[in-house]
């Protein structure tokens, strides 16, 4: 069997805990199916997703291949009870959060939760069908007004506090394909802040036809790489908390940076930025790029970008061979929520068994469209 990883040897080093935040709890609904465990099967064992094609189907869809979430039947997990007037990113979102929440519930109030989510623009499906109806229907445009809450984009955000109970800080970061890493950075910034105890912070990105049309015309993805959907979410915490209990780490977040090069100036701009970023990371956290032991890469889906991101890597962290950790033929091309996913990916295989013994920091980074770039540095839960 072809292994996703590629071995290195490498020292032992200390971590620090300034300004880090632990992994203590998760939720994932990806196309693998449900938590970490899915994601390690997918991704160790090689049982990966099938892609479908709704177009045959559906004459509403494109010609191109998805992977929907696995086994996610929302009534069996919500109940039915409002379900019908929630959008396809509220039901995975609050899901999710349910997910990650119910592993530190019984020690964390509600009101010292927060929840913190990243998406691209929210729900395409719900956007999508309420902006056509005020194009083919009747004067004076007989929209469906129950539809008018899940199009904004901090939806999914305030139903899962809503549904959840949890009083604390709630924001919705929108940032592209780099959505979820803006959302763990800004939890990361607010937790530093004082302002929260835990944070339950992810992505979330929904399937549509609308949303997979934008793709197929903008001609961006390379060929036979699906688009995705999913959501995945962390249970954040300090890691000098006075208040913890023993619960276990899953891996420590020691920095996180996100930074903007001007496309226009080039490719080359792009993967200096990345390479800037990377190198600042490390710096914060003060850990040698010979530390770094495994690398989460997230553009291999779209055209020309994973070059840049090879470069940049290679520029911020200097040679070496290090694992790799590929997940575009499990997750496509996920978009807002792919740095989440990757993330988790990066979890499951710390749990899986089979993983070497002697893993130290992984870099997980990402690069948009845009032009936006960053990485998050993240260290092994047998370093905390």
């Amino acid at each position: 069997m072809t292994t996703i990883f590629e071995y290195l040897d490498a020292p032992d080093i200390g971590v620090s805990t300034r300004d880090s935040v632990d992994i203590v709890s998760y939720g994932a609904f990806t196309p693998a199916g449900r938590g970490l465990d899915a994601i390690a099967r997918a991704l160790v064992d090689g049982d990966r997703p099938v892609a479908v094609h709704k177009s045959v189907h559906d004459p509403e869809w494109p010609a191109i291949p998805v992977l929907p979430v696995a086994d996610f039947v929302p009534e069996t997990i919500l109940g039915r009870k409002g379900l019908s007037r929630l959008s396809r990113s509220d039901q995975l979102a609050i899901a999710t959060c349910a997910m990650a929440y119910g592993d530190t519930a019984a020690t964390i109030e509600p009101g010292e939760t927060g929840v913190v989510l990243g998406t691209a623009v929210g729900s395409t499906g719900t956007l999508g069908a309420f902006l056509r109806d005020t194009f083919e229907q009747r004067r004076p445009y007989l929209v469906d007004a129950g539809l008018f809450p899940s199009t904004m984009m901090n939806s999914a955000a305030g139903n899962t506090a809503i549904r959840l109970g949890l009083t604390g800080v709630n924001a919705t970061v929108s940032g592209g394909s780099l959505a979820a890493l803006q959302a763990i950075h800004y939890a990361r910034t607010v937790m530093a802040a004082g302002h929260a105890r835990q944070i339950l912070a992810g992505g979330v990105e929904e399937l549509s036809a609308p949303y997979a049309w934008a793709w197929q015309h903008a001609g961006m993805l390379t060929p036979g790489t699906a688009l995705s959907e999913g959501c995945a979410v962390f249970g954040l915490l300090r890691p000098d908390d006075s208040r913890r209990t023993d619960s276990p780490v899953l891996g420590r977040i020691l920095a996180s940076d996100i930074r903007c090069a001007d496309p226009g100036r080039g490719a080359f701009a792009v993967a200096s930025r990345l390479a800037e970023s990377i190198r600042e990371v490390l710096d914060r956290a003060e850990v040698s790029p010979d530390s770094v032991t495994t690398l989460v890469p997230g553009a291999q889906s779209r055209r020309g970008f994973s070059a840049l991101e090879r470069r940049a890597v290679r520029d911020g962290l200097g040679g070496g061979s290090r694992r790799i950790l590929h997940t575009h033929k499990t997750f496509g091309e996920a978009h807002g929520v792919g740095v989440a996913l990757r993330l988790a990916a990066l979890l499951a295989t710390w749990q899986h068994p089979t993983h070497p013994a002697t893993d130290l920091f992984a870099l997980v980074t990402g690069i948009g469209i845009d032009g936006t770039v960053g990485c998050l540095l993240v260290a092994h839960p047998d370093l905390t």
